[in-house]
């Protein structure tokens, strides 16, 4: 009986202790000249563990005459972004406009220098080894930016 009991509690203990953790989400959406912006926040308490940012421009607002002028610019991007660890980067582009889909999985990223030049991420480190981005810090440089919080 004593060890039903003792097994019965370990499984609820780990139950519970998987509840804690349970990944949430938040996103966040922008509209402003030309650019649209959704941002969404994949956290683990205050701790952003991903980010999934889906951007669309029109290649006026960008400068760019055609698609393929776009395609052109936006090449190195692509081939940077996709060569870190932890960061997936895709383009895809439309007769007026770019498509971007850009997600960084913080749990991947091996240096902090791999998002030093990311356009358009905002984020607020914690800490660097392993790479920390605090929810609630970010939460309010995307609100001072001009994002709105959607509901879930």
């Amino acid at each position: 009986m004593m060890k039903r009991t003792l097994c019965t509690l370990l499984v609820g203990t780990s139950f519970l202790l998987g509840a804690c953790t349970q990944e949430d989400t938040a996103t966040y959406e922008m509209q402003q000249d030309g650019i649209d912006m959704t941002v969404k926040n994949y956290y683990v308490d205050d701790t952003i563990t991903k980010q999934q940012i889906e951007t669309t421009m029109s290649y006026k607002t960008l400068g760019y005459a055609s698609k393929e002028a776009a395609r052109e610019a936006n090449l190195d991007a692509e081939q940077e972004y996709n060569h870190e660890a932890g960061i997936r980067y895709k383009a895809n582009y439309k007769r007026n406009a770019i498509a971007t889909n850009l997600t960084i999985d913080y749990d991947k990223i091996e240096h902090l220098e791999a998002l030093e030049n990311l356009q358009g991420v905002t984020f607020e480190v914690e800490s660097t080894n392993p790479v920390q981005v605090n929810k609630i810090k970010t939460e309010m440089l995307l609100k001072e930016n001009g994002f709105k919080k959607l509901e879930e």
